[in-house]
C-alpha cells in the first residue's frame, strides 16, 4: 500500500489516492474509513488490522520493559557541575528546501540523536534532534565550545535550536 497523490488545501489534505500492491487487498482500508476498524502499516510494510472496539495494541519493542524496576528509590537532584547545556534544533530544513537526508546526516556524523513525536491524527510527526552536550559531539564538533557549537548551529541554518538552561535529574538512591 502506498499514498499516491495527496492534494493540499492551506494546512489540510481535500484528496488522498491510495494504490495496493498486486495481492493487497483494500477492504480493511475502507473499512477504517467508515469506522469498523484500526489499520496502520507495520515496520515491514504490511496492513495491521483490529476491530474498532478493541483498538491494536500499540507499543514499541525498542524501549518497552526499560523502566519497570520498583527496586529503585529516585531523588530530584541537579546533575553535575559546572553545568553542560544540551542542544537542541527543529525544523532541520529551514527555509529553502534543504535536503533532508544530508541535513538529517550531518547531525547525526556531529553526535546528534533524532527524538521524534508520536504520530498526530494525520499520520505526520515533529522532530527535535538532541546533543546531550558538548561532550558528546563528534567529528569537527568535538572538543569545541558551547560558543563555537552554537555558531556552527547558526552557520548550519536551521529554522530554530536552543541551548538548553538549567538542568536536573534524577538521581537513584
Amino acid at each position: 500500500m502506498k499514498i499516491t497523490r495527496a492534494s493540499h488545501t492551506k494546512d489540510r489534505i481535500t484528496s488522498l489516492q491510495i494504490e495496493f500492491e498486486e495481492g493487497e487487498d483494500g477492504t480493511a482500508v475502507e473499512a477504517a474509513l467508515l469506522g469498523h476498524k484500526w489499520v496502520r502499516q507495520n515496520h515491514d510494510g504490511e496492513l495491521e488490522v483490529s476491530e474498532a472496539a478493541v483498538p491494536p495494541k500499540l507499543s514499541d519493542p525498542e524501549i518497552d520493559n526499560h523502566f519497570t524496576s520498583d527496586q529503585v528509590v529516585l531523588r530530584l537532584a541537579p546533575t553535575k557541575e559546572p553545568y553542560e547545556p544540551a542542544f537542541y534544533v527543529q525544523h532541520i530544513c529551514g527555509y529553502g528546501g534543504h535536503n533532508y537526508q544530508e541535513r538529517a546526516g550531518a547531525l547525526r556524523m556531529r553526535g546528534f540523536s533524532c527524538l521524534r513525536s508520536k504520530r498526530g491524527v494525520d499520520g505526520r510527526f515533529w522532530e527535535v534532534w538532541y546533543l546531550s552536550g558538548r561532550w558528546a559531539a563528534e567529528y569537527d564538533l568535538r572538543g569545541k565550545s558551547t560558543e563555537e557549537i552554537k555558531n556552527w548551529l547558526l552557520s548550519f541554518g536551521s529554522g530554530q535550536f536552543s541551548i538548553e538552561g538549567e538542568s536536573w535529574g534524577l538521581g537513584i538512591d
